[in-house]
């Protein structure tokens, strides 16, 4: 069976490999603001700062443009991408759906296995106290890595190693959107973080319904936070 990440286009990395490894930090930089939108990405000049050959970094670049974190630019070759609202709506609908599931079946894991619960009520709390450090400190790629192991968190218990895969597909771009939101949108990250603690005590309490309510408000509210932030006029009224 093959092993892999896949992203956007269809195509795969081979986990582990020079070149995921390459696109990580790549994309970490993205979401850091390091490489802002529009910023030209210069295949020589990666290679030489991560100390790599060029071969990593096109295959890199490339799953970057299939993901659409990263675009063609005529003349300029290639920059990072701004944010597509089409595309935040298309992949936050796919996500309430693999999150809401994920979330109901890792409670119903719970609901079945109290030392699974308890282990990832402890392990929940942890992520929601680093998440806590990192607001006070206006630490904001701490903030969304750690929205990345939340999330990670609940996937894993829910059993199903195919829906993290699914979501993973989706992520990838949503987590770049995500670091401009963190940015961009004063007082979103403490809402945020409640939602998540909703989900953490549902999902640890074994409630399912409930669970699943609060990734599907958590997704709602962050769909409509991006349509402001990125200068959508029209109003959505968000779910509390």
């Amino acid at each position: 069976m093959t092993t892999g990440t896949v992203i956007g286009g269809g195509h795969m990395l081979e986990t582990g490999s020079l070149a995921q490894q390459v696109y990580d930090e790549i994309l970490d930089e993205i979401c850091a603001g390091t490489f802002p939108t529009d910023c030209r990405l210069k295949q020589e000049a990666l290679a030489l700062q991560m100390g790599v050959s060029r071969q990593p970094v096109q295959q890199a670049l490339s799953q970057l443009k299939a993901d659409g974190v990263v675009h063609d630019v005529p003349g300029r070759g290639l920059a990072v991408a701004g944010p597509n609202l089409e595309m935040v709506r298309h992949r936050c609908q796919v996500r309430i759906v693999l999150d809401c599931m994920a979330a109901e079946m890792a409670a119903a894991r719970c609901a079945n296995d109290a030392a699974l619960a308890q282990r990832t009520n402890l392990e929940g709390l942890d992520i929601l106290d680093r998440a806590m450090v990192a607001l006070e400190a206006g630490d904001l790629k701490e903030l969304w890595l750690a929205d990345v192991d939340f999330h990670d968190l609940v996937y894993r218990v829910s059993g199903n190693p195919a829906l993290k895969a699914s979501a993973d597909v989706h992520w990838r771009y949503l987590q770049r959107i995500m670091s401009i939101t963190l940015r961009e949108v004063e007082q979103v990250p403490d809402k945020f973080w409640k939602q998540h603690s909703g989900i953490l005590e549902s999902v640890t309490s074994g409630q399912g319904r409930e669970a699943n309510r609060w990734a599907r408000v958590h997704i709602r509210h962050f769909m409509a936070v991006a349509e402001r932030a990125f200068g959508n006029t029209a109003e959505k009224q968000l779910e509390h």
